[in-house]
């Protein structure tokens, strides 16, 4: 993984990895967490998004995953239809 600059968890002197928030609080917020969760490392990236991005983030990612559940309940049920194929997504 690839970024500039490169950010050091301040406890193991080991590069963070950048990642991104699902949270209600911090929808598509990026951010810097050491993998050793124990260390409490975290630095944000970019600053938070305004009460609008949130809920549309949000409302968005909510979609998703009903959307996710409801292919798999297809495919797990068998109908799929004709010539319909199941994939993960």
């Amino acid at each position: 993984m690839e970024y500039e600059p490169t950010i050091y968890c301040s406890q193991c002197g080991r590069k963070a990895p950048w990642w991104i928030s699902w949270s209600a609080a911090n929808p598509g917020r990026r951010y810097y967490a050491c993998v050793e969760a124990q260390h409490g490392f975290i630095e944000w990236h970019n600053g938070p998004t305004s009460p609008f991005l949130r809920v549309l983030l949000g409302d968005l990612r909510d979609r998703i995953w009903k959307l996710e559940d409801y292919g798999a309940a297809i495919c797990k049920d068998g109908d799929a239809g004709v010539g319909a194929s199941c994939v993960e997504l």
